[in-house]
């Protein structure tokens, strides 16, 4: 299945259905990562982003034409000390704050 032209496998969708993850949420996980890492598996990708209590994880590799396949995903539950924890921001929000309160 093709979608936001990223190919996603059945193991992917069944995933999601069992973790109860939208399209747009583990697609946001790719686009926007808090980090990403080489996998162990040959020319793959993990991905993480920290949502509220949980961390999503994808795993995503190109095939042969060079489009993204989402091979699978799941989520972790986050220590409390780990989500409570306020984020920088960016240069350009601290930048305006300062300006303009």
């Amino acid at each position: 299945m093709k979608y936001k032209g990223v190919i996603w496998t059945n193991h992917i969708l069944q995933r999601m259905e069992e973790r109860e993850l939208s399209y747009d949420d583990v697609y946001w996980v790719f686009r926007k990562p808090d980090k990403s890492q080489y996998a162990k598996t040959k020319n793959a990708w993990k991905f993480y982003r920290n949502y509220k209590n949980l961390r999503v994880a994808l795993i995503a590799t190109k095939n042969e034409k060079k489009e993204w396949v989402f091979m699978t995903c799941w989520t972790k539950v986050l220590p409390k000390e780990v989500y409570t924890q306020t984020k920088k921001g960016s240069f350009w929000k601290t930048i305006l704050k300062q300006m303009f309160g």
